[in-house]
């Protein structure tokens, strides 16, 4: 259950095929202070995740690396320095178990952060849920907004919808 529900978190803030989050719009400057991007050079996001502890992120396996991934934190402009970056690779990677790399089920994996992440008004942890959110609850999903950066201006957030465990099995196929 927690697992789903932080899937959702996710939904956003992997890079998607598409290449913007469909009716979002800007985020409040630093609103997401969780939301961190997973970057291929200093001017590419690979994907995007959320800071779960002060030394772990949650994203997509699906963006794992052979090697150590670049992870900024306290990053609101892709296009802009402000000063309240922070830069830090990571160590291990560990995508679930199950996870398939042709039907990317069990899509997640946990990124373990070289040095700990400064927590401040700009970097902070998501608290996770201790359960699904309940049918029809608003749930916040953000991401940077694009997959052709440095495009993007910043995060960009969208309210979706949580649906019953027969809702998503429609649309997902049941669960395992």
């Amino acid at each position: 259950m927690v697992l789903l529900a932080a899937a959702m978190l996710l939904l956003a803030s992997v890079a998607a095929e598409d290449e913007r989050i469909i009716g979002g719009q800007s985020c409040g400057r630093h609103q997401q202070a969780y939301q961190v991007a997973l970057m291929d050079s200093p001017n590419t996001v690979r994907c995007g995740g959320v800071l779960i502890d002060p030394s772990w992120v949650l994203t997509a396996a699906h963006c794992d690396t052979v090697g150590p991934i670049s992870i900024r934190l306290g990053e609101y402009s892709l296009k802009a320095s402000e000063g309240t970056e922070q830069c830090i690779k990571s160590t291990q990677s560990f995508p679930h178990p199950n996870y398939n790399l042709t039907s990317h089920d069990y899509d997640i994996m946990l990124l373990k952060l070289q040095n700990t992440a400064n927590l401040n008004n700009y970097v902070k942890t998501i608290g996770l849920p201790d359960r699904c959110p309940d049918p029809n609850t608003e749930c916040l999903v953000s991401g940077w907004g694009t997959t052709q950066t440095p495009k993007g201006t910043g995060a960009i957030c969208n309210g979706v919808v949580a649906g019953s465990g027969r809702e998503m099995e429609g649309i997902w196929g049941p669960a395992e």
